[in-house]
């Protein structure tokens, strides 16, 4: 039987290129950071975040997404689809006293990848959550499962299904109202 797991998040964890890519992305989740839109209230909290398709042969196009509090930026939404190599940046806006939490989940033909974050608005740590595997496993969500898996995740995040090869990293960083998540999509 093929297994599934959540990897530590430990930073021996992540490869040294793994690593590099993620930082990458969150240089771009950056720019997008300091491309101020005046509109947005000075005390909305910002998540800016970069996904990276890095998968073999396919484009990647978007599953589901779920918001628990908050919403994606209409300026900056989720893409319908990230190309081979391509790149998903987009903006969620965190709910006055409630933050930001919400997921997306991309797919390709066979396989899917899921990425989940919590960026509170206050003191607590800020958590993000990454776990991929068969398509069909991604038809019906629990929301509240992932919600669970979620809350007991850290600030970076790394998961591999055996069955299909598929990978996700990813990592949030930042304090304060402004918040930057990195991410890539790997498959064998």
């Amino acid at each position: 039987m093929a297994s599934s797991q959540q990897l530590p998040a430990s930073t021996s964890i992540l490869q040294n290129e793994d690593r590099a890519v993620v930082e990458q992305m969150m240089k771009e989740a950056e720019k997008i950071l300091l491309s101020d839109n005046p509109n947005v209230e000075k005390m909305q909290l910002q998540i800016a975040g970069c996904i990276l398709n890095i998968t073999k042969g396919s484009r990647l196009h978007i599953h589901s997404k779920h918001d628990w509090s908050g919403q994606v930026s209409f300026r900056a939404e989720f893409p319908a689809e990230i190309p081979i190599g391509g790149t998903a940046k987009f903006v969620h806006y965190g709910a006055p006293s409630k933050g930001s939490k919400a997921a997306v989940v991309y797919a390709s033909v066979d396989c899917a990848w899921l990425l989940a974050w919590y960026v509170p608005f206050g003191d607590e740590p800020n958590k993000i959550f990454v776990e991929d595997g068969p398509k069909e496993n991604y038809n019906v969500i629990d929301w509240y499962e992932i919600e669970r898996k979620l809350e007991a995740s850290g600030n970076t995040s790394v998961y591999e299904d055996a069955s299909t090869r598929c990978k996700s990293i990813a990592e949030l960083n930042g304090d304060g109202k402004k918040v930057k998540l990195g991410a890539m999509f790997l498959n064998g």
